[in-house]
């Protein structure tokens, strides 16, 4: 009977394990955001969960979002389906925080993934940790109307002086035609009294 509670204490506790090592940053370290749905351009604030969430103060951790279908699958730091949004700050009290904008991502289900090499002993041997999750709602709306080219108010003296000019200019056309016809017939005079003559 012994045996049997003793093998039966052992099967829950390894499912247990395996349980935890497949969850998130193995439940020894997770981020709390405020709030975990939002629109990009949305501004996010975040901190590890409980006390002392890190056994020693560590340098600022490189923080992602990766799409959650994929979160499992990414290893490296380079995963081109990684979405740098800054870093995890570890204070003197061994907790992280962290602040960052939404990027202008798809909406749909992400997961916030930090690269911390020292976590991979409680994280089921993982560098890349998964933290918590973030939902983006939606992308930012175009405002069509504030890209418009706004009409700038003209300067009346530019104007006048815009009209002073082109006035100036339509005088010296009607000036130079005038002459062109005057020699015109003062040509056509000379031509018909030499013939006379003649």
């Amino acid at each position: 009977m012994r045996r049997r509670a003793t093998t039966l204490v052992s099967a829950l506790a390894a499912l247990i394990a395996i349980a935890v090592a497949a969850g998130p940053a193995a439940a020894s370290l997770w981020v709390v955001l405020d709030p975990a749905a939002a629109p990009a351009g949305a501004r996010i604030s975040g901190r590890t969960g409980g006390e002392a969430a890190f056994s020693t103060q560590l340098e600022p951790l490189p923080a992602y979002l990766v799409a959650r279908s994929a979160a499992d699958f990414v290893t490296a730091r380079d995963d081109a389906r990684l979405v740098s949004i800054g870093e995890l700050v570890v204070d003197e009290a061994r907790n992280g925080t962290i602040e960052f904008t939404v990027p202008a991502i798809a909406p749909g289900g992400y997961a916030l993934v930090l690269w911390c090499p020292s976590c991979a002993p409680t994280s089921g041997g993982r560098s890349m940790v998964w933290v918590a999750d973030f939902t983006v709602t939606a992308t930012p709306a175009t405002d069509t109307v504030s890209m418009l080219p706004r009409p700038t108010r003209a300067d009346p003296l530019r104007v006048l002086a815009a009209a002073l000019v082109l006035t100036a200019l339509l005088i010296a056309v009607r000036r130079l035609s005038g002459s062109a016809a005057a020699g015109s017939a003062d040509r056509q005079d000379g031509s018909r009294g030499s013939s006379s003559t003649g």
